[in-house]
């Protein structure tokens, strides 16, 4: 698992620029009665968003502007869910639901009601930081830095994956803070009385 996991971070830092814990803050389910897929989907952003924000202590959270599961999941989805031990796998349901939503990624307009300073960022802008050569890591961060501060980091969620029930949600979601700054976790949600929770957040890469 560690040679994987050296792998898998050592590819993070070169691919960064063309991809697009228990306990967390509660955030409240919003809309009405009728269950509506992206209104959900959005509670579960800002609950990972404010758990993560927490964890990095990041002044400024720029969230890229369209889903993406990232290549990390995509060459060893199965490691993700297993991460969480027999006893905690998720939702088979919930799992399947995953897959299957995000093969069809989606745009992101903004964040609900969140505790974190997050500002959603369209991927041409942070493509156009690039410069001439895509394989500049620190002219890219340096020219971040300059726009969007010091304290800022970028992530990438996924869309989350719904039980039956819609009780619990998984997804993945990956943050980067510099040129070799950055990691990725599969996330188990749980929605509770007062809105969505992050159950359980496990780190799948490290830069």
């Amino acid at each position: 698992m560690k040679t994987w996991r050296a792998t898998v971070s050592q590819l993070a830092a070169i691919t960064f620029l063309g991809t697009s814990a228990t306990g967390g803050c509660v955030r409240r389910v919003q809309g009405s009665a009728e269950w509506n897929r992206r209104t959900a989907e959005d509670g579960v952003f800002v609950a990972v968003l404010d758990h993560l924000s927490a964890e990095s202590h990041a002044e400024r959270v720029l969230v890229r502007s369209r889903t993406s599961l990232g290549f990390v999941h995509a060459a060893a989805p199965d490691l993700f869910w297993k991460s969480f031990g027999e006893s905690r796998v998720p939702n088979r349901a919930a799992v399947e639901n995953f897959t299957r939503i995000n093969q069809e990624p989606r745009s992101i307009e903004r964040i609900g009601d969140t505790d974190s300073n997050v500002e959603v960022v369209a991927d041409s802008v942070l493509s156009n930081l690039n410069g001439t050569d895509t394989r500049d890591l620190f002219g890219y961060w340096r020219r971040l830095r300059s726009r969007f501060g010091h304290g800022a980091i970028v992530v990438t969620l996924s869309r989350p994956g719904f039980d039956r029930e819609r009780k619990e949600a998984v997804m993945v979601v990956s943050y980067a803070c510099g040129s070799l700054c950055g990691a990725g976790y599969s996330v188990l949600l749980r929605r509770q009385a007062a809105g969505w929770s992050v159950a359980r957040m496990v780190e799948m890469w490290v830069s």
